[in-house]
Order: structure tokens, then C-alpha cells, then sequence
């Protein structure tokens, strides 16, 4: 079992994070240096970065701290090299979409029944080099499943992410509870916010702030125009919220309640100290991109809907973007009426299958329909509403419905989600 964090753990992880550093991957060992430091149980940490992006997964930049030569060398040869860089689109983006944290043994016996090849890979590693390289031979569980790890998984709207490992010598025998998955939920949505907001050095990082503020919370510099003025407030509170958190050492739950990853849906606030040594804290943008947003929504309903997507909670959610529940549920339903989905679940279905994983066979394109058939179902792909097509053709709500319900049945689909997710690329961008 992994050790539980506390406070001084986790704050002293989030100052290695929101440093500078010159690139990301001077960032990512640092990271994994960190959590080896603190959370190792024997068989190191290793880290990497994704990209589920054009409905893809790509895996990149492995490295493994805390573990002898002989481990390294085998951790590569028999797991990275065939099996996670290797995976295969499909299970690739079903396990990195699994949530923000969780054991391998939560997850691997519905990938060894998803994946004959993982099946396999698995029982092949058990009885070769694993065993000999961490020096233990422990009976494998019937499932061929080789010991556990402890996995931080943190992406954002991007789809652009991180992946951290504990491995673990032995199987874990206790679930996280509630509360500690939240404090590691919490920690990981801080992780991919500084990951964000990446710069090589103090002086960039103030340069790119839209404010500074002192350790009272008191405004000391602002370029952030109009909108920082609105919400100046919420900013000078958020930063004296996280120096009482690293002033105080309150317990984790608490500290990592108190200290968000975003303020007011805009800013990060990250500690820092100037060239005199005196503490800052800097508001800096860290608004998540939605790289690859689903056609018709806004950047907000694209990031709510997209980390929803990754197995991610509303309530969590609100703290890694910086907004309330009720905002995020606002937005999420306002997504699903968009796309035509019945449910959060047909929500998510929908965003983990997209129109990239559909079997060519399967695409659709508008050749046979009507031109008004056309001009309709372009508007209805890109979200607009049946009133705001019937206003732009200056027609009733009826004609609006006839012309969906004909082009439906020659097209062969049956929702507007259906629709998005087979649509030929080249024919959503007519």
C-alpha cells in the first residue's frame, strides 16, 4: 500500500511543480524525483507524456527514477517499448481515461479481457525479466497480472497529459478511501495546471502574470485589463487562501481544499520568489485549450465535456477550472442538448468514440441530400438549435424538423450524436 500523503508531503510536491524549469521534461523528472522521494515503496517511479488528440493516443518521453540499471534496462525492454508506447488507439485511450487516480489491479483485469495482446503481454512479463529484476518471485494471482502500481494521471481539455507510476513489489490489498482519492484527485489537477504554465525562469513567469500580489494578498502589480478588475477580489482572497495553506500546514483534506488549481475560471495562483528573496504570488492565465473541442460547443462547454470524457467528477471539475458545480452542470447540459445526448453517459460514450475511431465504412458525407437537407444539417452539426436554424432560413420550426427527420432516415442515423461522431471530416468543415 502506497503511504498516505499529508500536507507537508503534497505542498512541498506542488512548490517542485509550480517552479520554473527549463523545458517539460526537466519538469517531469523533477516531479517523479519528488514523488519517488516521498511515496516510493520499492521498485521506483516512471513517468511519461500522452496525446489523445485527433482520437489517438501516442505515448512519449518515458523515464524511470529510483531503481537500479538493471531494473531501468528492463522496464523498457519488456514493458514500455512492447506495451505502453504500444498500445493500440482503442485501449490506450480507454486507460488513460480511467480517472486521475487508481491501482493497476483496479483496472487490468477488464483490459486483459478488452485485450487478448495485453492478456498475453502480461503473463509473458510476470514469468520473465520483472521477477528477476526486483528480486522476487511471488506467486501471480490467477489472472497473470504482475505486481501493482499506484497511477497519477493527470490531462486536461488539451487532451494533452501526463502519466506517473509507483510501482509496487506486491499486490495492494486496501483501497483508497473517499477522502485520499479527492486529496490525489486535487493533486493531480494541480500537476497538469503547472504543467501548463510552464516557463524556464522566475522572471518569465512574472513577466507572463496578469497579477502580483504579497503575501497579505495585497495587489502589487496588474496588467490584467478589464477582467482582473471585475474579479480583482477573488484573486487577492485566492492568494491569501493558499499563504495561509503554506504558512499554517493545515491537514491534506483541508490544505488542498483551500488551495484550487484555478481562481475565478482564469488564473493560477503559483508561489515565487524575486530576485531580493521576497515571496510573491502570481495570478497567471492558465485557461486549458480545447484542442480538439466537439463541434458546436464553446470553449467552456468543450472543457467541461472533454474532462468529463476522462472519468472526471463535476465536483472536481470545478477545481481544476476554477468554477462553481452548479456552472459545470450548467455547461455540461448545455453540451449534451448541443450534441444531442440523452445522458451523461451518452456524453461520455460519444467524446471517447470519436468521429476518428469510426470505422471508415461507417463515415457519412451529404451527397444525396436535398440542398436545404444540407444547409440544415450543417447548422445542426455545429450545435445551432432548431429556433436559431429556422431564424437563419427564415422558416417555421416544423420545415426545420421535416428536413432533420428526412435527412436522418436517408443518412441512416439516428441522433444529432450519431450524426457529429460519422460525419467525413472533409464534411463538417463545408
Amino acid at each position: 500500500m502506497i503511504r498516505p500523503p499529508n500536507a507537508t508531503d503534497v505542498l512541498d510536491l506542488l512548490e517542485v511543480a509550480y517552479r520554473p524549469h527549463s523545458d517539460v521534461g526537466q519538469w517531469l523528472r523533477c516531479i517523479s524525483e519528488a514523488v519517488h522521494e516521498r511515496f516510493d515503496v520499492g521498485g521506483g517511479v516512471h513517468g511519461y507524456f500522452f496525446d489523445l488528440g485527433h482520437g489517438s493516443y501516442a505515448a512519449r518521453d518515458p523515464l524511470l527514477v529510483g531503481s537500479s540499471p538493471e531494473w531501468q534496462q528492463a522496464w523498457r525492454e519488456s514493458w514500455w517499448k512492447p506495451f505502453s508506447s504500444a498500445l493500440n488507439t482503442r485501449d490506450g485511450r480507454w486507460l488513460h481515461q480511467t480517472g486521475a487516480c487508481w491501482f493497476t489491479s483496479e483496472v487490468w483485469g477488464e483490459l486483459c479481457a478488452r485485450s487478448e495482446t495485453f492478456s498475453e503481454r502480461v503473463e509473458q512479463v510476470w514469468g520473465d525479466t520483472y521477477a528477476e529484476a526486483i528480486d522476487a518471485e511471488p506467486d501471480p494471482p490467477s489472472s497473470g497480472i504482475y505486481p501493482d502500481s499506484f497511477n497519477l494521471v493527470g490531462v486536461d481539455a488539451s487532451q494533452r497529459g501526463f502519466a506517473m507510476t509507483v510501482n509496487m513489489p506486491a499486490m495492494n490489498e486496501q483501497a483508497l478511501t473517499p477522502s485520499l482519492h479527492a486529496v490525489w484527485e486535487r493533486v493531480v489537477a494541480h500537476l497538469i495546471a503547472s504543467l501548463r504554465l510552464q516557463a524556464p525562469s522566475v522572471q518569465e513567469a512574472i513577466s507572463a502574470s496578469d497579477a502580483i500580489c504579497d503575501a497579505r494578498g495585497r495587489l502589487l502589480h496588474a496588467t490584467g485589463g478589464t477582467e482582473l478588475g471585475e474579479q480583482r477580489a477573488l484573486v487577492t482572497e485566492a492568494t491569501r487562501r493558499v499563504d495561509t495553506v503554506r504558512s499554517r500546514r493545515m491537514d491534506v483534506d483541508t490544505s488542498t481544499t483551500m488551495w484550487r488549481a484555478m481562481t475565478a475560471g482564469r488564473w493560477t495562483i503559483s508561489p515565487t520568489t524575486d530576485t531580493d528573496g521576497k515571496l510573491l504570488y502570481l495570478a497567471r492565465p492558465n485557461v486549458p485549450e480545447a484542442r480538439h473541442e466537439p463541434i458546436g460547443l464553446s470553449a467552456r462547454e468543450a472543457q467541461t465535456a472533454t474532462l468529463v470524457a476522462h472519468g472526471h467528477s463535476n465536483k472536481l471539475i470545478a477545481y481544476e477550472l476554477g468554477l462553481s458545480e452548479s456552472t459545470v452542470g450548467a455547461h455540461l447540459r448545455s453540451a449534451r442538448a448541443k450534441l444531442g445526448a440523452s445522458s451523461r453517459r451518452a456524453l461520455i460514450e460519444m467524446l471517447r468514440n470519436p468521429a476518428g475511431e469510426v470505422p471508415t465504412g461507417s463515415r457519412i458525407s451529404f451527397e444525396g441530400l436535398t440542398r436545404a437537407q444540407r444547409d440544415v444539417l450543417k447548422l445542426w452539426s455545429r450545435g445551432a438549435s432548431v429556433d436559431e436554424i429556422a431564424a437563419a432560413r427564415g422558416c417555421s420550426r416544423r420545415t426545420v424538423d421535416k428536413h432533420i427527420e428526412n435527412a436522418y432516415r436517408a443518412l441512416g442515423v439516428h441522433s444529432r450524436a450519431e450524426l457529429v461522431a460519422r460525419l467525413e471530416p472533409s464534411t463538417r468543415g463545408e
